[in-house]
């Protein structure tokens, strides 16, 4: 059977949440007629992802694990996620489901009409976002927009939804947090449609993210992707 929808979902130690997630996929997908897959690849974790993610095939033949001989990143996890994906739509999720599942029919909807769908706190619904991860959404936004202009405002989502054949066009290379500007940038530039719509957030700023603990690496990737695009560009203007 042809696949339409793959749901892509990084992994990193996340034992406790793994089944109680992906079975909140399958209960919201099941009244949608909808082929579809759930694909999750472990990036190295430390607790007892591993073990959990290799029950999950007994339990839905559509669930597919993967698994990283050493830790690469978020960024190296997705892409090789997207690479493995076989689904029309890819809707990329981070395991703890930021906004829940029952986005999902909602993304499905929207992408029908775009290529590329961001469920976004920060866009016209009230979210009891903590202030920290605020100011932090804010100043990476601010920061992303300096340097390429970027409009999406809630970069680091954890929900998106991206036509295949769209995500096939863009020659992502970031291997941690910076993939989500690189997606967005490297989308903008081939012209494709984005949409941010407004989403309530389920985990109340409980993600894995912590702003003193990753901000300072997440910046330093961003300004290092940010020479690599330029570097590419000045290559490719070398050549003409």
């Amino acid at each position: 059977m042809e696949v339409k929808l793959s749901l892509v979902i990084p992994v990193y130690n996340a034992e406790k949440i793994i089944i109680s997630s992906v079975r909140s996929l399958i209960e919201t997908l099941a009244p949608l007629s909808l082929p579809y897959e759930i694909l999750l690849r472990d990036d190295k974790s430390t607790d007892g992802s591993v073990e959990v993610l290799k029950s999950l095939p007994g339990m839905d033949p559509r669930v597919r694990c993967f698994f990283n001989p050493a830790n690469q990143g978020l960024g190296a996890t997705l892409r090789e996620l997207f690479r493995d994906a076989r689904g029309e739509i890819v809707i990329y999720c981070d395991v703890d489901l930021p906004f829940g599942a029952k986005i999902i029919p909602g993304l499905l909807a929207e992408v029908t009409s775009s290529d590329i769908v961001t469920a976004s706190r920060y866009r016209g619904e009230k979210n009891r976002v903590t202030w920290s991860r605020k100011a932090a959404s804010r100043l990476y936004y601010g920061f992303c927009k300096f340097l390429w202009d970027i409009r999406v405002v809630d970069i680091g989502s954890g929900t998106v939804a991206i036509q295949k054949r769209a995500l096939d066009q863009l020659s992502l290379r970031a291997k941690g947090f910076d993939i989500h500007a690189e997606l967005y940038v490297k989308a903008a530039r081939e012209g494709l449609t984005i949409k941010e719509i407004a989403a309530v957030s389920t985990d109340e700023g409980k993600g894995s993210f912590r702003v003193l603990k990753h901000g300072p690496r997440v910046a330093f990737e961003t300004i290092r992707l940010w020479f690599a695009m330029r570097r590419d560009k000045r290559e490719r203007q070398g050549r003409y």
